[in-house]
């Protein structure tokens, strides 16, 4: 589900992604920003997304932690 409490920052997240991405090709194809802006947005894009990989991963290891100490 859409923002469900559970992932609600990875999915606010995902968005900013999205939309940095979106406006990186918005640029690219209307020409309307300068490559050094360009290469900025793309940037600043790529780190969203390692965070929000990195929020993916957290949540993962958070959940197996959970398992093994409920099985224990």
């Amino acid at each position: 589900y859409l923002f469900a409490p559970a992932f609600f920052w990875e999915d606010v997240v995902s968005f900013v992604v999205i939309a940095l991405h979106s406006l990186y090709i918005f640029g690219l194809f209307t020409g309307s920003f300068s490559p050094t802006l360009l290469v900025s947005i793309a940037l600043v894009a790529y780190a969203a997304y390692v965070v929000n990989a990195a929020q993916f991963l957290w949540k993962l290891r958070q959940a197996r932690l959970q398992s093994e100490f409920a099985h224990e």
